[in-house]
């Protein structure tokens, strides 16, 4: 299973990366300039969709 997701805006790398948080697992997406965390990978992925960031 792989637990990370590659983004790509331009010149920028972006991430989602599955993570344990004490209150359970989270998926953690980072920008060049931003990360936030959510409960669910589509929820990971429309941010960086948001963001400008595409999947590769």
């Amino acid at each position: 299973m792989n637990t990370t997701s590659n983004f790509k805006k331009g010149n920028n790398d972006g991430y989602v990366e599955l993570i344990n948080t004490t209150v359970g697992k989270r998926h953690l997406a980072v920008t060049a300039v931003k990360s936030k965390l959510f409960k669910t990978l589509k929820g990971a992925e429309r941010f960086m969709n948001a963001e400008g960031y595409n999947r590769i």
